[in-house]
């Protein structure tokens, strides 16, 4: 699937939502595992992006990019890996669960990344117990600093789209009703000023 079908997909089952509310636009990744041929499709651009990087395994971060991670896991036969983060009562060694060694490069899978916390949280599990993580791949970044804040981190961050180039994408389309054709247009008057 071409970018931009998979960005109008996305809309059309309302993982991409514009509304009039504090940030205007809300993306919702839980649903595309009701919809096998989008999760292939995310999972494929996700990997395009990352395929040529030293990956022993991947760990999608919970839960949202666990079955994006697992999509991958099966269609490149690639070990995953999966972080647990229901106890801080858990030694480092039962937070993990899968195959894994220590000096294994691990590449982390996020569906849509605001500040980048939820994967340095996952990363420090992961390097806990002598796992490498040094590239991070997301679906969508939002542009609230997460990037900037992993980089800090010396990870390397690979996104298939930006939040604004979703709403570039979205403003050449036909699918957008004249209300949230205002508010896409408005987000992107914003991301201009800055």
């Amino acid at each position: 699937m071409q970018h931009n079908a998979l960005i109008y997909a996305l809309y059309q089952i309302g993982v991409i939502k514009f509304e009039e509310s504090e940030s205007h636009i809300e993306l919702d990744l839980r649903k595309i595992i009701s919809y096998p041929q989008i999760l292939r499709s995310v999972s494929s651009a996700i990997w395009q992006k990352i395929y040529t990087r030293p990956m022993e395994a991947i760990c999608g971060v919970a839960y949202t990019a666990i079955p994006i991670a697992t999509c991958m896991s099966l269609q490149h036969d690639i070990p995953l890996i999966l972080c647990r983060h229901e106890s801080s009562n858990m030694d480092s060694l039962q937070r993990i669960e899968g195959k894994y060694t220590s000096e294994q490069h691990c590449i982390i899978i996020q569906d849509v990344m605001n500040t980048g916390q939820s994967v340095i949280e996952t990363a420090a599990k992961l390097q806990e117990v002598g796992v490498i993580v040094k590239d991070v791949a997301v679906l969508i970044d939002r542009q609230q600093g997460g990037k900037e804040n992993l980089e800090k981190e010396h990870y390397m961050v690979h996104a298939v789209f930006t939040v604004q180039e979703v709403l570039r994408q979205m403003l050449h389309s036909n699918l957008l009703i004249p209300t949230h054709r205002s508010i896409v247009t408005g987000l992107m008057e914003e991301f201009n000023k800055k």
